[in-house]
């Protein structure tokens, strides 16, 4: 019984050792991304009424291979007399046409929150913070990021 009880715990740790070694590298890629003089496009869209966004869409590419794209808005509502502000980002990054990495943050007011997902052959291997439904977002967000690439490929 103990000798079952000490394999299982070496076997998570030695699991638990790989994903950390797969997210280093990942975001070892992703600060050299960061950090490389890529080709930049930058795109804007508007939205008038009641509610106001404004949408910035940048990405970053290594000849035709997109590196990273990032979508951020900017939205103002108005409400009760008083003026919502309110910012999100979502940063994509890819390395040979396969996702590594979404970043995702999110200001209103003085609240903020990020988010992160990494992913390894096109799965899933971590997310920060570990909340309730973190699995189905990271495949959300994974879905999201094939399809940007999908389309800036074409």
């Amino acid at each position: 019984m103990k000798f079952l009880f000490v394999s299982l715990v070496i076997i998570s740790l030695s699991s638990y050792s790989q994903d950390v070694s797969k997210i280093r590298s990942i975001d070892s890629l992703v600060n050299i991304i960061n950090r490389s003089k890529l080709n930049v496009q930058v795109d804007s869209d508007g939205n008038p009424g009641g509610i106001s966004s404004q949408s910035y869409v940048t990405t970053w590419r290594k000849g035709r291979e997109v590196k990273k794209y990032v979508n951020k808005t900017y939205i103002q509502a108005q409400q009760n007399g008083t003026t919502q502000k309110m910012e999100t980002i979502i940063s994509f990054y890819y390395d040979r046409n396969t996702v590594l990495k979404v970043e995702q943050s999110m200001t209103k007011g003085s609240a903020k929150s990020k988010s992160e997902f990494y992913y390894y052959n096109d799965k899933p291997i971590y997310s920060t913070p570990s909340m309730v439904g973190s699995s189905l977002v990271s495949q959300s967000m994974l879905a999201n990021a094939k399809e940007i690439l999908k389309t800036l490929s074409e």
